[in-house]
């Protein structure tokens, strides 16, 4: 009989406790959210690599894909379907921190 009582006693609290709980934490809606701001930056590839400059695919382009130009390695965006690893490329376009390519 203790035992029916224990666990009887057990399982009230264990289901006031979690009713608590969610009810306080529903209550502050900021419980889970961020509070600091992202302090990130973006690495703009505009000035280390220039329409014109050639380079060397370091992995297949389909359509996108990294590339060796200027002795730096950049994400690349082909503006034909494929272009296979090791391949000469060359910059066609420049746009804030994305390098678009063609087949050289």
């Amino acid at each position: 009989m203790n035992l029916f009582f224990l666990l009887l006693f057990s399982l009230i609290f264990i289901s006031v406790a979690s009713i608590w709980l969610y009810r306080s934490v529903s209550r502050k809606k900021h419980f889970f959210q961020l509070n600091k701001a992202v302090e990130g930056k973006l690495d703009w590839v505009a000035d280390k690599v220039k329409p014109g400059d050639t380079g060397q695919t370091t992995t297949r382009l389909a359509p996108v894909g990294k590339a060796l130009i200027n002795s730096h390695e950049f994400e690349v965006t082909s503006i034909s379907d494929l272009i296979e690893r090791g391949a000469a490329i060359e910059v066609v376009e420049v746009s804030k921190n994305k390098i678009t390519v063609k087949l050289n």
